[in-house]
């Protein structure tokens, strides 16, 4: 006979049948540890319907945002995170899938950025790329870390498991807010200068007086053409103030009647 039924037997020949539930919770505190442990494995089980989906991406989501400031929400997205997020709000599996093409794509920039010898810029996964990365200094570690972990709960989303639109939309958010950082990455990366160097007061001062021809194309127009403004540094500034919004592509700019100084003399 099992222990606990023992125990049943002993309890009903003392108490008699009406002290049965006085015997329930004898027995619940008897094997109140073993319960505790079934309760935790079932949280974590997975159950039809994505639960083990649903949960891993919201206790990521959760750390994300308790644990990491630059990953926390943010009150505007740029128009492709928007979109992403539009999308996951209507179809999560399509909007996850969108997300892990851009989040992948803008590795791929990072990468290529710094990849000089011919044999690195062969294809290879994102894994491998954020490895790469992590290790040669490029991305910060807690970045690789949540990126691989968002990447692997949306590959699981588009390959199959049900995932709840609350849990793709918190999901998506830390997604498209890992998508900027990566952008600004980039976009500090790309614009490194490959060469800097002290000039002096004289210098200085002669290239705040400069005046700059600046050529640019709009090619996306009926009659597609060429512009060349004369412009002062003033007059520069305002004109790539948010130049990224226009139709216009910035093809030279050249310092008029400015010695520049000598860059292989310094």
């Amino acid at each position: 006979m099992a222990d606990s039924e023992l125990v049943l037997e002993y309890l009903k020949t003392i108490l008699g049948t009406m002290a049965w539930p006085l015997a329930v919770v004898f027995l619940l505190m008897i094997y109140r540890i073993e319960i505790v442990k079934l309760s935790e494995r079932l949280k974590r089980a997975r159950l039809p319907g994505g639960t083990d989906l649903d949960f891993d991406a919201q206790q990521l989501a959760q750390k994300a945002a308790n644990e990491t400031p630059e990953l926390s929400s943010q009150d505007e997205s740029p128009q492709v995170s928007s979109l992403i997020l539009e999308r996951i709000s209507s179809e999560p599996e399509l909007g996850l899938a969108q997300l892990r093409i851009e989040l992948e794509r803008i590795v791929r920039a990072i990468y290529l950025l710094g990849a000089v010898k011919k044999n690195e810029r062969r294809p290879m996964s994102i894994g491998r790329m954020t490895q790469r990365l992590e290790s040669n200094g490029q991305l910060p570690s807690y970045i690789t870390g949540y990126l691989n972990e968002v990447i692997s709960l949306t590959n699981r989303a588009v390959h199959g498991e049900t995932v709840s639109r609350d849990t793709a939309q918190d999901l998506g958010g830390l997604g498209v807010r890992l998508l900027e950082v990566l952008r600004k990455i980039y976009l500090e990366k790309i614009s490194e200068p490959v060469q800097s160097f002290t000039i002096t007061g004289a210098d200085r001062d002669h290239l705040e007086e400069s005046r700059y021809r600046v050529t640019t194309a709009v090619p996306s127009i009926d009659d597609p053409q060429i512009n060349v403004r004369v412009l002062s540094q003033e007059g520069l500034d305002s004109l790539l103030d948010g130049y990224d919004e226009y139709s216009e592509f910035l093809v030279a700019i050249e310092p008029i009647d400015t010695n520049l100084p000598d860059v292989e003399r310094k």
